[in-house]
């Protein structure tokens, strides 16, 4: 199994929702809005999982600071401060058709 397809069936699992059916090896694009409800709807975004995943810090009455600041770290351009953005960037590419450059 590609680290891809582990990591997308691993977010599923987290989200308690089925892995949609692949097709030859590659996501059913049909299921990504899908994916984007659940992740909403549970706030996985603001979670310490996923804050921890992404080396973000909260702080008072600001948007939290991704600690991280190499250029190719974060796949949303808002990322480093915006959790929920960088969530969505992270399942939309897991259905992109190729690979995303560095």
């Amino acid at each position: 199994m590609s680290f891809s397809r582990a990591l997308l069936a691993a977010l599923a699992a987290a989200l308690a929702l089925p892995v949609a059916p692949l097709r030859a090896g590659e996501p059913d694009p049909s299921y990504l809005p899908e994916l984007l409800t659940a992740a909403r709807a549970r706030s996985i975004a603001q979670g310490r999982p996923w804050m921890r995943l992404g080396h973000w810090q909260p702080r008072l009455f600001r948007a939290p600071d991704g600690q991280a600041d190499g250029p190719a770290f974060f796949l949303a351009p808002d990322g480093k401060g915006d959790p929920a953005a960088e969530l969505e960037a992270t399942l939309r590419a897991f259905f992109a058709p190729e690979p995303l450059a560095p």
